[in-house]
């Protein structure tokens, strides 16, 4: 049994499935009642956008990179919606379609769109001029994919390349389109279990996915258990090559029904890529010499709000505030509907909810509602308190978290207060030492004639870490001695094992991210003051490829 028998029920359920979760901080204590009574907020976020509710349609809709398009399917076709003019400006038909297509994501410049199109009892994506409302190509698709996560294809950032999940011959993994013609080009990550949620970084260049094996497989009383062991690895898009693993796997175990699923059975899949801190498309990937790797969230800066959605008060929604986790609004605009899928604009000013009736109709009829929540994003914005000494104590602390989520939400709150937190990053991030001559030193020890001498050349090298990784791989091409041999080995291997880096390490490369986010002219001389540390050091190569993104160049 491969992922694509277990999941391939999706082409049997009426159409395409998107399941995704949103990851939030949890909210800390509302605003007094007298500071609301004070700022006198409006009573509803006004609605742009509310659908006429139908029965067995499901809208769904995504924002264009810079916010502001938004893309939503209303019957047979999908209407592009202007945000600045507040009206729709296109809409994207095809004859042939007899269901509700829905609109996946826009190329990196907003000029085009694509969309998922049910034809019959296949899936067909299309690639649309959301200018003329032209159609321009259809992807090159084998059988109906499996969509188990709310950004199922990426566009590359100059927007030439198209990159998606795809199954074939009973085995899955990562499928590159020509955005031009729609012609796959070739494959990444090929799997007979196949391939979960997949996020590309910024670049263009590194593809982080959920890698599926099938480890068990067990019936019991008219239900299959299947249990994978899932990795987050990553994949060099120009040559395809796997890089390795991020992490610890994960042992995920589905329960089935023998029978066929219902859209409420249908498996979610892993929360893996959001738990490293990677909410969308666009992350970047830091990889050191010896091949240890960081994944960051993508540049989020102009993002204000975020939303917690809370069970137990009836599917209700909150707006909070992404920086601090301080609710702001309870949406109750929203009472009428049980919320199933929402999303923000990228600079937090619109809410884009999807959702089913509660009352007043007789059967699941569906709606979408565009609200303006651009008042509260503002409110965050002046709300913000400059974090304390024992605030950026305990940021830097969760900096070093071996949770990606909680040290992501940490820099989020660095960001929101830059003039409070770079005098603290100034003094926190110093330069690597060189450690070239040491490291030398305690290599050549490894042939001394005294027992002790060789065991504390041992033990310090493993203190070096990484920095010493290139230094003892050198050596082993031509060693002193047998002894010496096995201890390089040893040594390597030891170090070699680790694959995440450490604590401090964590903490460097999160400041590093920090002040590269920032780009002012203190955080470049931060940075370049950290680029004249030793030449091996990781902290050292980050801070160079840094400034090399911000155009600048480490001094000598």
């Amino acid at each position: 049994m491969n992922m694509r028998r277990l999941f391939g029920f999706v082409a049997a359920l009426g159409g395409l499935v998107l399941v995704g979760s949103t990851a939030v901080p949890a909210p800390r204590e509302a605003v007094s009642g007298q500071d609301k009574e004070s700022r006198a907020q409006p009573a509803v976020a006004p609605a742009l956008i509310k659908l006429e509710p139908k029965e067995h349609e499901a809208p769904f809709f995504v924002f264009s990179r810079d916010g502001n398009l938004l893309a939503y399917n209303r019957g047979v076709a999908v209407h592009v919606y202007d945000v600045k003019a507040k009206k729709d400006v296109q809409r994207l038909d095809k004859e042939r379609t007899r269901s509700s297509p829905t609109p996946l994501v826009f190329s990196p410049n907003g000029s085009q769109l694509l969309v998922g199109h049910r034809i019959g009892q296949d899936f067909e994506f299309w690639l649309w001029d959301t200018k003329t409302g032209n159609h321009l190509c259809a992807l090159h698709y084998d059988p109906a994919p499996i969509i188990l996560d709310p950004d199922p294809f990426a566009f590359t950032p100059a927007g030439k390349t198209i990159v998606g999940m795809q199954w074939r011959n009973d085995a899955g993994g990562l499928q590159l389109w020509d955005a031009a013609s729609g012609k796959g080009s070739r494959s990444i990550g090929w799997n007979p279990d196949g391939v979960g949620a997949f996020r590309l970084s910024e670049d263009g260049k590194t593809i982080v996915a959920e890698h599926w094996k099938e480890i068990g497989l067990e019936e019991k009383n008219n239900f299959y258990y299947f249990t994978f062991k899932i990795h987050v690895r990553l994949w060099e898009v120009a040559s395809g090559r796997d890089l390795g693993p991020i992490g610890k796997a994960l042992d995920k175990t589905f329960k089935m029904p023998r029978r066929r699923l219902t859209t409420d059975e249908f498996p979610p899949g892993t929360k893996m890529i959001s738990d490293l801190g990677v909410q969308g498309h666009g992350c970047r990937v830091r990889i050191s010499p010896s091949g240890r790797i960081m994944v960051f969230a993508r540049d989020t800066s102009d993002a204000v709000l975020q939303v917690s959605k809370n069970p137990p008060e009836g599917y209700s929604l909150c707006l909070v505030d992404l920086a601090t986790g301080t609710e702001l609004h309870k949406l109750n605009e929203l009472d009428e509907i049980y919320p199933y899928h929402f999303t923000l604009s990228p600079n937090s000013g619109l809410l884009a909810v999807q959702g089913q009736m509660k009352k007043g109709y007789n059967g699941i009829f569906q709606t979408m509602v565009l609200l303006d929540v651009s008042h509260w994003r503002d409110e965050a914005l002046k709300s913000r308190k400059d974090p304390t000494a024992k605030d950026l104590a305990t940021l830097w602390d969760d900096l070093g978290a071996e949770e990606p989520a909680k040290a992501f939400q940490a820099l989020r709150r660095m960001t929101a207060s830059p003039q409070t937190v770079l005098p603290f990053l100034k003094k926190q991030l110093q330069p690597a030492p060189n450690d070239s001559k040491k490291i030398a030193s305690l290599i050549s020890q490894l042939d001394d004639k005294n027992f002790m001498v060789r065991e504390n050349a041992t033990k310090e090298l493993l203190q070096f870490g990484e920095q010493a990784e290139s230094a003892v791989a050198k050596a082993l091409v031509k060693p002193e001695s047998l002894e010496a041999r096995q201890r390089l080995e040893k040594v390597l291997g030891t170090l070699k094992k680790e694959t995440w880096p450490d604590a401090p390490m964590r903490c460097l490369l999160w400041g590093i991210e920090f002040l590269e986010l920032n780009g002012s002219p203190t955080a470049i001389e931060v940075l370049e003051r950290l680029a004249t540390g030793g030449p091996e050091a990781w902290v050292t190569q980050e801070a160079i490829i840094s400034l090399d993104r911000l155009g600048k160049k480490p001094k000598k």
